[in-house]
C-alpha cells in the first residue's frame, strides 16, 4: 500500500490457488472514518481514491471467481498525504551581515507532518537555499548593502509546498562609532592629526573640524585616511581638532578632542 494525495495506490499477487476457476476481479473493502465502502479492480493493483488526507484507512483484498468471493486478506494501514500549505506571515529584519526572519508554519500540513523549511535568498549574487526544522532562522554571512528577495517553503513526506510570499531586506553595517587616539603632532606652522578608525562601522570617510583660539569649530576637511595636516596662521595659534567617520547612515559621534 502507498500512501497518495487524497488516495491511495494498492498492489497485490494473485492466489496460488484460484479454486478450480479463474478469476474474474477483485474487490476491495476499505474502512476509514466515514465508513466501510467497497470497490473492484479486474488486475492486481488499484488506486482508490476520494480519501482524507492525515486520516488513517483499512484496507483488504479478496479474488472473486464463478463461485464468489475468496477470503479476505489481511487488512493493511495506510495514511494518505499531500503536500503542505504555504508558510505564511514571512517577515524579518536586518542587521549587520545578517538577516533574521520568522514565520507561520502552514494551516494545513498535507496530512503529514511539516519535518523542515526551504529558505531561498535571491540576489544579484545569486540564488540560495538552506533547510532549517524551525519556523524561524538567522542567516549570517550576507553582504552589506545588497538587496536580497526571501521567500520559504514547507517540507513534508510527500515534497515541497508552494513558497511564500516575498519580502525584501538589505543587510547593512553597524553605525560607526567615533573614531580613537586621535593625536596632534606640531612642527613650526605645520600640525598634523593622525586617528584610528572606529572600533565599529565601516567608515567611508572622515570629516576634520577645528577650533582656532578658541573660537567656533568649522569643518576643514573630508579625508578617506585617517590623517590630515594643517597650517597655523601665526606662532602661538592654539589649536583643537576634532574627528567623525562617515558611513551610509551618515555622519557618526565627534572624536574625543585633542589640542597643541
Amino acid at each position: 500500500v502507498e500512501p497518495l494525495d487524497g488516495a491511495a495506490a494498492l498492489q497485490w499477487t494473485a492466489p496460488d490457488d484460484t479454486g478450480g476457476s479463474a478469476i474474474t476481479e477483485y474487490v476491495l473493502d476499505v474502512i476509514g472514518p466515514e465508513g466501510q465502502r467497497g470497490s473492484g479492480s479486474l488486475g492486481t493493483s488499484a488506486t482508490i481514491s476520494g480519501l482524507v488526507n492525515g486520516v488513517e484507512y483499512r484496507i483488504s483484498v479478496a479474488a472473486v471467481n464463478a463461485v464468489g468471493i475468496g477470503d479476505w486478506s489481511e487488512y493493511l494501514t495506510v495514511t494518505p498525504y499531500g503536500l503542505p500549505g504555504q508558510p505564511t506571515g514571512l517577515a524579518g529584519s536586518a542587521g549587520n551581515a545578517s538577516i533574521a526572519l520568522t514565520w507561520a508554519p502552514p494551516l494545513e500540513d498535507g496530512g503529514s507532518a511539516v519535518r523542515e523549511y526551504v529558505v531561498e535568498t535571491a540576489s544579484e549574487l545569486g540564488v540560495e537555499e538552506i533547510a532549517t526544522t524551525q519556523p524561524a532562522v538567522t542567516l549570517g554571512s550576507m553582504v552589506n548593502g545588497v538587496l536580497y528577495t526571501v521567500r520559504v517553503a514547507a517540507v513534508n513526506e510527500a515534497g515541497r509546498s508552494d513558497w511564500s510570499s516575498t519580502i525584501t531586506l538589505t543587510p547593512r553595517a553597524l553605525r560607526v562609532s567615533a573614531p580613537v587616539g586621535l593625536n596632534l603632532t606640531q612642527r613650526r606652522l605645520r600640525v598634523r592629526a593622525t586617528w584610528t578608525m572606529p572600533l565599529q562601522g565601516e567608515p567611508t570617510s572622515y570629516l576634520v573640524a577645528v577650533s582656532l583660539n578658541g573660537r567656533k569649530w568649522q569643518t576643514v576637511a573630508t579625508v578617506t585616511g585617517t590623517s590630515y595636516t594643517l597650517t597655523l596662521p601665526t606662532r602661538g595659534t592654539s589649536v583643537r581638532v576634532k574627528v567623525a567617520a562617515l558611513d551610509s547612515y551618515g555622519r557618526g559621534p565627534w572624536s574625543a578632542i585633542a589640542a597643541n
